[in-house]
């Protein structure tokens, strides 16, 4: 019975690091994401500012 105990105990951990594992996955991804939308609305603020000051004031 120890074996099977044993084997247990190793699935048991092998599930929780690849539920951490997958869950450090969609966290990166999702930061990946926000840091890219963060990148486009900088890029999207630079290219107004420069219609601004393009105009003929």
């Amino acid at each position: 019975m120890p074996q099977l105990e044993f084997t247990l105990w190793i699935v048991n951990c092998t599930t929780n690091w690849s539920i951490i594992f997958i869950m450090l996955l969609m966290l990166n991804s999702s930061i990946l994401l926000t840091t890219k939308d963060i990148s486009t609305n900088i890029e999207t603020t630079n290219s107004f500012n420069n219609q601004l000051s393009n105009w003929p004031w």
